[in-house]
């Protein structure tokens, strides 16, 4: 459980190092971490756990879902209505299990490279907003190998995040309000519109075509970042964390002005 709530600023003076990360020539301006393995001293191994290991898994699944797409073509072509019902439960079936694997297989590497850099703890891992849900996995399984961990958590809230993307609905409820919410159409006869079409794709493809003065390569943009944040929120929306407690630390940084009482449910 967290030990203390941290406000914290990530802006730094310029050339001046940035703390115990022993990064120099610091911007004035917050800079993205990486996700690369990073050793401080040998004591600490520091490892940063951004949002880009989702990248892998959204590949896989664009694959996984091109694939069973085919096979439901096919299955229809040859006029089989059951097939058909029987492949869409294949699609969602083989969805959940890839996400699972994936997230696991994730895990496996980063902790093989992390063992072979240093092989036993103490470990200080980091996990960034929706990279937190990967580290607080590994720290787990650490955890259980009886290693030491100390785990920071940057505005990484899995629990918080998914009761407030739980507000948005589920199925076509959950698209309409992420439609809407992100591409700023509130109106009611966007909804109603939206309500009539058939699937995900053509919701997002009206959602285009009704706004406004974006180019062509805008329109490519936002059709990927709505995929992308559907994707996301499906894969948070079925993770399931295990009920057994860290017995390392846990810090959870957050931005000044946060209450100090709010610990976004870790101290469970």
């Amino acid at each position: 459980m967290p030990d203390k709530l941290i406000p914290f600023s990530l802006t730094h003076p310029e050339n001046e190092s940035c703390g115990e990360v022993g990064v120099c020539n610091c911007s004035s301006q917050p800079k993205k971490a990486t996700s690369k393995l990073v050793i401080h001293d040998s004591q600490m191994f520091l490892t940063v756990l951004d949002e880009y290991w989702t990248n892998t898994l959204l590949v896989v699944m664009v694959m996984v879902v091109a694939v069973m797409v085919v096979m439901m073509v096919v299955v229809m072509v040859a006029g089989d209505g059951g097939g058909v019902v029987v492949v869409m439960m294949v699609v969602v079936a083989v969805m959940v299990a890839v996400m699972v694997v994936m997230v696991v297989a994730v895990m496996v590497v980063i902790m093989v490279h992390m063992k072979k850099i240093q092989p036993t703890g103490p470990y200080n891992l980091v996990g960034i907003s929706w990279g937190s849900i990967l580290a607080i996995e590994i720290a787990r399984e650490l955890t259980s190998e009886d290693q030491i961990v100390k785990l920071f958590l940057l505005d990484g809230m899995p629990e918080t995040t998914l009761n407030i993307i739980k507000q948005l609905g589920k199925g076509d409820q959950l698209q309409f309000n992420l439609i809407s919410r992100l591409m700023n159409m509130e109106s009611n006869k966007v909804h109603e519109e939206l309500i009539q079409l058939p699937n995900w794709k053509a919701r997002v493809n009206y959602a285009l075509c009704e706004t406004p003065n974006i180019s062509p390569r805008s329109k490519q943009y936002l059709a990927s970042g709505l995929e992308a944040s559907y994707i996301r929120i499906n894969k948070l929306l079925s993770y399931n964390p295990s009920e057994t407690p860290l017995s390392g630390e846990v810090h959870l940084i957050l931005p000044e002005g946060t209450s100090q009482e709010d610990t976004c449910h870790l101290n469970k």
